[in-house]
């Protein structure tokens, strides 16, 4: 992988990991306000969510298998075909892979995931597969450790000038990779007088 690739792939790597750790760890309220029947449970939408990060990390995969395997000119069978089935396959046999049979294993569930219509995902096997997949970028030089991230709230309410509103919630969420904020979310709400 040319310098210039591997360093676009680890940024959009980096990217793709901090906007995992921000939702896997976020509850999601559909209707705010609504405190009674008509809330939709969290599990479906973390679920929706988990299983779209769980295909978008093995979109990822697949990008940088392919840019790898035509960097590094790895020798490509006469069936070779352009897909990630064939990219694992030959990484496999030129034992550039610390398990290829673990990422058949992944491209496999990414595609029952993506293609059958009740199948989903949850955060514990995103994560237990993101393991792996990390792993296996590392070993070929794409990305560095594995970062830690750590995610943040904060609720600060204000006095309103607004007859209407009893006072606003400030509030902002995000993710920090040591004392450094990679990610900051903000929004307000007004908490009216009834």
């Amino acid at each position: 992988m040319s310098n210039a690739t591997s360093v676009d792939f680890a940024r959009s790597w980096r990217v793709f990991l901090i906007h995992l750790t921000l939702l896997e760890n976020s509850e999601i309220n559909p209707m705010p306000g609504l405190l009674f029947p008509g809330n939709a449970p969290q599990e479906y939408f973390q679920s929706f969510i988990a299983s779209s990060f769980y295909i978008r990390m093995v979109s990822l995969l697949d990008d940088a298998l392919r840019e790898y395997i035509d960097t590094a000119s790895l020798p490509r069978p006469e069936k070779y075909r352009e897909c990630l089935y064939w990219r694992i396959k030959v990484l496999g046999k030129n034992e550039r892979l610390l398990d290829a049979n673990q990422l058949h294993r992944i491209r496999e569930r990414r595609n029952e995931i993506a293609h059958e219509a009740e199948a989903k995902t949850d955060w514990q096997e995103v994560s237990s597969d993101l393991r792996v997949v990390h792993a296996e970028l590392e070993n070929l030089g794409l990305v560095g450790r594995m970062p830690r991230y750590e995610v943040f709230g904060e609720r600060t309410p204000i006095a309103s000038e607004d007859p209407g509103v009893f006072f606003t919630d400030c509030l902002t969420c995000g993710v920090k990779e040591g004392d450094v904020i990679v990610l900051k979310v903000s929004w307000s709400a007004d908490i009216r007088n009834n």
